[in-house]
């Protein structure tokens, strides 16, 4: 494959990697705040971010442990609950001041 001059290098001329690693460990204080995130309603995207790790790494996390997957699930529906209670609460209630995402 071809190198890009353009492509980040370190002081060493090697390139740079992505912030967001992949084959992050799941130690178990990063799962706690991976499921914590994805409770909270947060995409895999947010969530794997909040501990330095690429989505990807944590997609794959569930299907090594059974009793992880049912937390895993547990947590999703979770927070697509507490997503879907408040959207149902702004188009009852409004919001005082509207919230737009720009990216």
């Amino acid at each position: 494959m071809k190198r890009m001059a353009s492509q980040p290098r370190d002081d060493e001329g090697k390139l740079k990697r992505s912030p967001l690693l992949y084959g992050l460990k799941a130690t178990p204080e990063n799962k706690e705040i991976v499921l914590a995130m994805l409770a909270n309603g947060a995409t895999y995207a947010a969530a794997a971010a909040a501990i330095g790790a690429h989505r990807r790494t944590i997609i794959k996390w569930p299907d090594r442990n059974e009793e992880f997957k049912r937390r895993w699930n547990d947590a999703i529906e979770e927070g697509a609950d507490t997503l879907e209670a408040e959207a149902i609460r702004r188009a009852r209630d409004g919001v005082d001041r509207p919230v737009f995402l720009s990216r």
